[in-house]
């Protein structure tokens, strides 16, 4: 082991997820002791669990990026601030159960060069709170809620006071309920380069006065942006045309809102777009042929649809870039839908709950290039389905879950895959041989299955597996 290059010690060592086993392998040699203060403080298992008490030790240490657990302990709520206040080199913050942070501990911590700050965690924000996120000068990303926690508390006023923040670039405020484009547009001078505003609409919209200005009438003025968010937020055919003058944009997330139509995509049609979700959108056959004339097109979501039929598929056969499709949950498409699509480079592909059979899996067969496949939650595809797959030689990720004819014998046509790492097979084929299948599935390594008994039957047996319940 000795002679093992240093980019491999590297690796396995980003794999360490206890500080104290940290410690003890920075005594081993000059060479560990120097790896763990200089690099090792990177890893992405260690820092997702350093705690407050093992903090206070390592302030010495180059620590740039930290996912801070903080518990309920009164000393510990009371302290954890100052202790990251002496990360003088701390760049990314983002505090995991982060209840108890106040604005002074955040005062204190606005003098560090963080660059990424992330609150999703903290349940209650107000304007207050953004006053003192202007101080964080370096800031380059900032969120601020999630879909578990709604933000009505910030208001136009509030994020006005962000214009400040003059390295902004990527901005997340989702569920903030009370922001309008009024504020939004306050910050068309920043450089934002993404911007996340999902679910700012719950369904009760107050009617627009002649002097508002609407969500995506106020992104239009923001002609750098890249990456764009707004589903869940009931905009209008009429709205689309505001996006039409961003012509940077590539990846556009529309999602779950159902009062568009193939009329407003048709403003969009000319943009750079190589990433766009239309997922619960009611979309129709006709919105997939104004889909197609996006030519850069890699990532298609259209998921949830169910006036999407076989007939709209084919338009999609024009888009030769297309690597990543998601048509799950579009009961009106059948196997002859996929026929007008093997040609493309698709390297992954989600059909679940489709009312698939093994007409499907027949044609998936001469998907060549697939690496990742979803047939979960179609119970008419069978053992001899399946079958047919073993010819996918690239396959790094197959879910069947919920197919419930399928038996141990589905996993004997797979075990031969030499790519295949991920194995999703809840409700599906648990029987009496499925262990010693998965023992000839070396490459294997996740798993995630809905039986417990067997999920301990496996740990036991195949220790070297990531076994997951499914939920």
């Amino acid at each position: 082991m000795a002679f093992l290059p240093p980019e491999v010690w590297d690796h396995i060592l980003s794999f360490i997820d206890a500080v104290q086993d940290l410690k003890s392998i920075a005594l081993v040699s000059n060479t560990f002791y120097c790896h763990v203060n200089a690099t090792l403080w990177n890893s992405p298992c260690l820092k997702e669990g350093i705690t407050y008490i093992e903090l206070q030790q390592l302030s010495h240490l180059p620590i740039l990026d930290l996912h801070l657990h903080i518990d309920l302990d009164e000393e510990y709520i009371t302290n954890w601030g100052k202790a990251v206040g002496k990360l003088e080199n701390l760049q990314i913050l983002k505090p995991v159960l982060s209840r108890s942070i106040t604005i002074p501990e955040l005062k204190e911590l606005s003098r560090l060069p963080v660059t990424v700050l992330d609150l999703k965690y903290v349940s209650y924000i107000d304007d207050e709170w953004l006053d003192v996120i202007a101080n964080f000068s370096k800031l380059t990303c900032l969120q601020l809620g999630d879909f578990a926690r709604f933000m009505p508390n910030i208001t136009d006023h509030g994020l006005a006071r962000l214009t400040v923040l003059h390295h902004l670039e990527h901005l997340r405020l989702l569920a903030c309920l009370n922001i309008t484009g009024i504020g939004l547009s306050e910050l068309v001078n920043l450089p934002l380069r993404t911007l996340d505003v999902r679910h700012w609409d719950t369904g009760d919209r107050t009617p627009i006065r002649d002097n508002d200005v609407g969500l995506v009438e106020a992104i239009t003025y923001m002609t750098g942006l890249t990456k764009l968010h707004i589903s869940y937020n009931d905009i209008y055919d009429n709205e689309m045309v505001y996006l039409s003058s961003l012509n940077k944009l590539s990846v556009l997330d529309i999602s779950c809102n159902l009062n568009l139509t193939w009329v407003g995509l048709r403003h969009i049609s000319h943009l750079p777009l190589t990433e766009i979700s239309i997922r619960k959108c009611d979309a129709t056959d006709k919105c997939l042929e104004i889909i197609s004339d996006l030519k850069g097109l890699r990532k298609l979501d259209a998921s949830v649809n169910t006036n999407i039929t076989s007939e709209g598929l084919k338009h999609l056969a024009r888009l030769c870039n297309l690597s990543r499709l998601h048509i799950s949950n579009c009961p009106n498409i059948c196997s002859n839908g996929l026929k007008a699509i093997r040609n493309l480079p698709l390297t992954e592909l989600g059909i679940s709950n489709c009312n698939a059979d093994d007409s499907y899996t027949d044609i998936l067969s001469s998907f060549h290039r697939l690496r990742r496949l979803n047939l979960s939650d179609n119970p008419a595809i069978t053992d001899g389905g399946i079958a047919g797959l073993a010819h996918l030689k690239h396959l790094l990720c197959i879910n069947i879950n919920e197919c419930n004819q399928l038996t141990s014998k589905s996993l004997s046509y797979l075990q031969h895959l030499p790519d295949l790492q991920e194995l999703y097979i809840a409700d599906s084929c648990d029987d009496e041989h499925l262990t010693d299948i998965l023992l000839q599935m070396k490459r294997l390594s996740v798993i995630v299955i809905d039986s417990y008994n067997l999920q301990e039957v496996i740990r036991i047996r195949l220790p070297y597996l990531t076994v997951l319940s499914y939920i």
